[in-house]
């Protein structure tokens, strides 16, 4: 027997796309203006030429300030997950202490099954949480960057300034 995989593929993300397409939309909702800040930021590092330092100097205070809302985010999420994780178990324990027959083995599998739901709420709370700490992580890091290229914008225009200034005729 030939298993047809392309088939099995396409169908599992068919099955799946809502789940993702709900997890993204979450994502979204809370990192939106992060994103669109760091979309703002690789234009003007793509850009020919020396980024301005009123830019960076407006990225560099702006950026942590996106960080605090995100953060606050993350603790939500987090409590978010946990409280998934919890209606999971409760769902599953119920549901396990119902089935009055059966061996371990079976009854393990009866509750497993009636907290599917409450799996895939955990599951994608859990990927949402992870995504967006990975895009704090992410501008944490641009942060410390552009606070590096700006020290050294700063450090050089302050040396230009003091040798024109020193110049003698």
């Amino acid at each position: 027997m030939k298993i047809d995989i392309k088939n099995l593929v396409h169908n599992f993300d068919e099955n799946i796309a809502d789940t993702l397409d709900t997890a993204g939309q979450i994502v979204r909702k809370h990192t939106d203006a992060l994103d669109k800040c760091i979309t703002e930021v690789r234009m003007l590092l793509t850009e020919e030429g020396d980024i301005e330092i009123q830019d960076l100097n407006y990225y560099v205070s702006y950026i942590p300030d996106l960080l605090y809302e995100v953060n606050t985010t993350l603790q939500q999420l987090a409590i978010k997950t946990d409280a998934a994780k919890m209606e999971r178990k409760e769902v599953f324990n119920t549901a396990y202490h119902s089935c009055n027959s059966g061996t371990v083995q079976y009854k393990t599998s009866y509750a497993q099954q009636q907290c599917q739901e409450e799996q895939v709420i955990e599951d994608i709370y859990n990927r949402v949480y992870k995504e967006v700490e990975g895009k704090i992580e992410i501008a944490t890091m641009l942060h410390g960057s552009l606070k590096k290229v700006l020290n050294y914008k700063t450090t050089e225009c302050e040396i230009t300034r003091t040798s024109k200034g020193n110049l003698s005729f």
